[in-house]
């Protein structure tokens, strides 16, 4: 049957029960119109429950709406009865007996499915039917106590008169059966919305047994009227979203105003019973001023025991967000907007926080209660969380009792468990996730109430614009400093730049004229007896303008000694420049040293630019024979010739050339063509290696030291006694580069202060007995070694020894070591 049908049919009965009753001379006063005002609005329920039905099982799929248009048939029923028996009609007596355990019947029914089923409440219930099964039996007893009497015969048989009560208690035990499901329903499991939800009818059906108790003591119809329609209204708000928001409040104010209205008359009623009589329009006044004083104070102590948490949460919001406006910069709003929120915790190490994604960041408070702010990810889980759905607050109970069916779930409640969090706010503006407010969950252990989630709800949409502009003068502030880390670092290399600029200027005519910078001076080191003779015979030939030949093997400096005969000879005003006679070809070096003198590629060469200067040219012997025979022309007739040009430039330079072997051995291989040598015949010197003057060894030690420290950006160190000997005992067949090489090492591996015999690289080539034989073999056996020490590499072993990669492998062809087979051989 259709619910509109019936609903017209039970209103039509309830207007025949009034008629009735003023045809039968019942006086119609204001407590009998008031239930029957009950009984109408009660059987009209399936017209303004229209919507909440839709709503509910669409959203919550039970049949709720359905069994509150039931409840709201039957209450009309009863009470409609229940005027009819107050004229002693037996159809009244009959229906009420019915109508009271039905209804019972479904408040059981709606607290068992309305507005969840409760995860934790078993399917079959013994104690459920039990409850139904009284509530039947009560309902028949009370039909049968007001059936006439039945005769049988000459004996009437008369049911006895407890039966009459029957159908109060049997609905009494059913719908406190009802009542004590509704109260156990957070144990039971069920969600915030709901236990808010749950909280309408749970009041109503207090409110329906408070009517019943007050019944017998008089104003009994205004007692049934309250009692039906709050029991009614309690049911059909349970339906409703918009009054579950606000169940928890209203109850609370109820309560609070209940008792103060009850706190008021009381006083008042004292007050007449001590002899103080007023008027009735009189004692308005104070019943109001008793009642405002009463509920202002009820409110509180009401919010204390009866809001979530002690109210603690819902409080810190408001503070929240009357506290969050005004704030100067982003951490004085995340320290107003935290503050309230670490005292609704109740613990010292409550640690709420703010988080904000664009510039991430997490801002926390410290013991002091001001904000830190800092670059702290987020768990995984917990972001990609919020950000797939950036409009969900994310309540950890919710969550954990999801995971038996959703263990996929297990990161993020674990996430949330590490950041001791009892929810996550989302604050999205513009449809634009800007950050989060996790609320931590100090010394609470409830689960939060649909009241608390949507205050937060409305304070991060309240909040979000606010946050989202004092991210933007963050992200402008970040910004800025960026700018102003690249506004300084690129001063600090113009800075740089102009001070290379202005040492390149005080270069002299070299640089100008595009030659390279200088190498740094530095003079020899030059304490032992065979290198204080070599530079007694390089001061002498330094004033002169021949050609000068040093002759030393690899990994010797000669840059040193060229430039101490270079500042000898009176020309330390003019260039000194390096050429690498092996770094090209031919055609290159001839270029190089002589220019070209074309009128469309017109271009000076070195020998021309030194001017007056000194021209170091390093492995002569790696020059070809054309170069060769133009430097020995060159020598002989003091000028250049240009290449495709027949111009002739004066040449007033020096030239100092260097070679790895003696002159004599040169000249029998033909490393040197003969023109060429023979200007080297009185100006070839040989210098010592560094086995040879170890008197030596400690200052380029120290220079080595010096070096090592400066390359690596390591304070200076020293040298320990027993590293020292190992030092000063070693032959050094690699010489200054072998030497500078493994004080590297050393000192990268030093900890200490000064460099121990552990630190010290192995020297693995190089002995005493090197030093025997001829040059060639010594040559021989140091790249023999080097080629070991490297495991065959030869760009390695050539970069050991200080020479080029090419000129490496050409002494390794002209000494028959062409692999590294041979070499281990």
């Amino acid at each position: 049957m259709q619910p509109r049908l019936v609903a017209l049919f039970t209103l039509a009965f309830v207007l025949y029960v009034v008629a009735s009753l003023g045809a039968a001379g019942v006086a119609l006063d204001a407590s009998v119109i008031a239930v029957a005002v009950v009984a109408a609005a009660s059987a009209l329920t399936p017209q303004w429950l229209s919507r909440a039905t839709a709503a509910v099982d669409t959203v919550a799929g039970t049949p709720g709406a359905r069994s509150v248009t039931w409840l709201g048939t039957v209450l009309a029923l009863g009470l409609a009865a229940y005027l009819a028996r107050s004229a002693h009609t037996m159809s009244g007596e009959m229906l009420c007996a019915l109508a009271l355990p039905a209804a019972a019947v479904l408040v059981l029914q709606l607290a068992l499915r309305v507005p969840d089923l409760p995860p934790r409440l078993p399917r079959r219930l013994p104690w459920v039917l039990a409850a139904v099964a009284i509530a039947a039996l009560g309902g028949l007893l009370g039909f049968c106590a007001a059936l006439p009497p039945i005769w049988l015969g000459s004996r009437a048989l008369i049911a006895p008169a407890g039966w009459a009560n029957a159908p109060l208690w049997a609905a009494s035990v059913c719908a406190g059966f009802g009542l004590l499901v509704r109260l156990a329903r957070r144990r039971l499991g069920s969600d915030a919305r709901a236990l808010a939800a749950n909280l309408w009818a749970a009041v109503g059906t207090v409110c329906s047994a408070l009517a019943l108790i007050v019944h017998p003591l008089g104003a009994r119809h205004w007692a049934i009227a309250f009692g039906a329609g709050a029991l009614l209204l309690g049911h059909a708000w349970t339906l409703s979203p918009d009054r579950v928001r606000v169940a928890s409040a209203w109850t609370r104010e109820l309560i609070a105003s209940s008792l103060a209205i009850a706190a008021a008359a009381g006083l008042l009623a004292g007050l007449e019973r001590a002899g103080l009589s007023l008027p009735p329009l009189a004692l308005t006044i104070p019943f109001t001023i008793l009642f405002v004083l009463a509920r202002h104070g009820l409110r509180l102590l009401a919010a204390r025991a009866f809001a979530p948490h002690g109210g603690g949460l819902l409080q810190a919001i408001r503070e929240a967000r009357s506290a969050a406006y005004g704030a100067d910069d982003y951490a004085e709003f995340a320290a107003r907007l935290l503050r309230p929120l670490r005292r609704a915790g109740r613990l010292p190490e409550t640690t709420p926080r703010l988080i904000s994604f664009d510039p991430p960041r997490v801002s926390t408070l410290d013991a002091a209660g001001l904000a830190r702010t800092a670059e702290q990810a987020l768990p995984h889980a917990l972001a990609a969380r919020l950000q797939q759905q950036p409009g969900e607050i994310l309540v950890r109970s919710e969550l954990a009792m999801l995971l038996p069916r959703r263990p996929d779930l297990a990161p993020l409640v674990r996430a949330l468990d590490e950041l001791d969090a009892l929810c996550v706010v989302p604050m999205v503006a513009s449809g634009e996730l800007e950050g989060a407010l996790l609320v931590a969950r100090g010394a609470r252990r409830d689960v939060l109430t649909l009241e608390e989630l949507d205050a937060l709800d409305r304070l991060a949409a309240q909040l979000a614009p606010v946050a989202r502009g004092y991210m933007s003068l963050e992200r402008t502030r970040l910004r800025a400093d960026v700018l102003r880390g690249e506004r300084d670092a690129l001063s600090l290399r113009s800075e740089e730049l102009s001070n290379e600029l202005f040492e390149l200027r005080q270069q002299g005519a070299a640089v100008r004229a595009g030659l390279g910078a200088p190498v740094p001076e530095r003079d020899p080191v030059q304490y032992s007896g065979s290198m204080r003779a070599l530079a007694d015979h390089l001061t002498r030939v330094a004033p002169q303008h021949m050609p000068v030949l040093l002759c030393a093997e690899t990994g010797i400096a000669l840059a040193p000694i060229a430039q101490s005969i270079h500042r000898a000879s009176g020309r330390l005003q003019e260039p000194f420049v390096i050429l690498d006679g092996a770094e090209l070809n031919a055609t290159a070096v001839l270029e190089r040293l002589c220019g070209v003198g074309s009128a469309a590629e017109a271009k000076p060469g070195l020998l021309e630019l030194i001017g007056r200067g000194s021209l170091l040219l390093l492995d002569v012997c790696a020059l070809s024979s054309e170069v060769q025979l133009l430097l020995a022309e060159v020598f002989e007739e003091r000028c250049i010739r240009p290449l495709r040009s027949n111009a002739s430039i004066p040449f007033h330079g020096r030239v100092i050339a260097t070679a790895r072997r003696p002159l004599p051995e040169l000249i029998e291989a033909g490393a040197l063509v003969p023109e060429l040598a023979r200007w080297f015949t009185n100006t070839s010197y040989r210098v010592p290696p560094l086995r040879e003057r170890p008197e030596d060894l400690e200052s380029l030690l120290l220079l080595a030291l010096d070096r090592a420290s400066r390359v690596l950006g390591k304070p200076a160190v020293g040298v320990e006694a027993e590293a020292l000997k190992v030092l000063i005992e070693y032959d050094w067949p690699g010489n200054e580069t072998e030497l500078v090489n493994v004080v590297e090492r050393a000192a990268t591996r030093v900890q200490g202060e000064r460099i121990a015999y552990r630190d010290l690289p192995r020297l693995a080539y190089g002995s005493a007995e090197s030093g025997g034989g001829s040059f060639a073999e010594q040559e021989r056996d140091i790249l023999r070694r080097a080629l070991q020490r490297a495991s065959g590499d030869r760009t390695q072993a050539a970069r050991a020894l200080g020479l080029k990669r090419q000129m490496f492998i050409e002494k390794l062809t002209k000494l028959g070591i062409d692999d590294p087979a041979s070499a281990d051989n």
